[in-house]
């Protein structure tokens, strides 16, 4: 028989952690934006914005990293072409998508970004102590790795085995 209750994602799941920090993140970045010419930006056109400026990549290539559409990248990339901050470039390999490509503009954009990033590493300093943010950050670069490792096995038995892991009384990983 079907179980009818619904099965509430635990709230201390990894993944719901994560999301948690980073709505808390993305709230200060909002708070910082206030007064500035990015006061209006929105944080999916940030989010667009960061993976460019990490390097470039073309509009697929970011859709595919965020599991978004390529037509909500393009009117993420149309909002900050308005702003001067990035610049469609042709994509050697294909007549039809183009490179995002942060301007000088967006470099001066950056700069401001980093400095609203610097304040709030300090901030979690202060929260999690240096030694403490830096064991964080090096398990976060661990977790990161690894998760990339797994995903070029990208196994339905791999997934079978994590929804045992679950049935099973273990953690998971949503």
């Amino acid at each position: 028989m079907i179980d009818k209750m619904p099965h509430p994602i635990p709230s201390d799941s990894t993944r719901g952690l994560l999301q948690d920090v980073m709505q808390q993140l993305d709230q200060r970045v909002a708070h910082f934006k206030i007064g500035t010419a990015y006061e209006k930006v929105r944080m999916s056109d940030a989010r667009v914005f960061v993976a460019a400026a990490r390097l470039p990549r073309s509009i697929a290539q970011i859709a595919r990293v965020y599991g978004i559409s390529r037509q909500a990248v393009q009117s993420s990339v149309q909002r900050l072409v308005a702003l001067n901050v990035v610049e469609l470039l042709p994509h050697p390999d294909s007549l039809r998508d183009k490179i995002v490509s942060v301007t000088a503009h967006g470099g001066e954009a950056q700069a401001l970004a980093v400095k609203h990033l610097g304040w709030l590493e300090m901030e979690c300093a202060e929260i999690l102590g240096a030694k403490g943010l830096e064991q964080f950050r090096t398990q976060l670069l661990a977790l990161t790795a690894g998760l990339k490792a797994r995903q070029v096995s990208n196994d339905m038995d791999d997934v079978l085995e994590l929804d045992e892991t679950v049935d099973n009384g273990g953690s998971g990983l949503v």
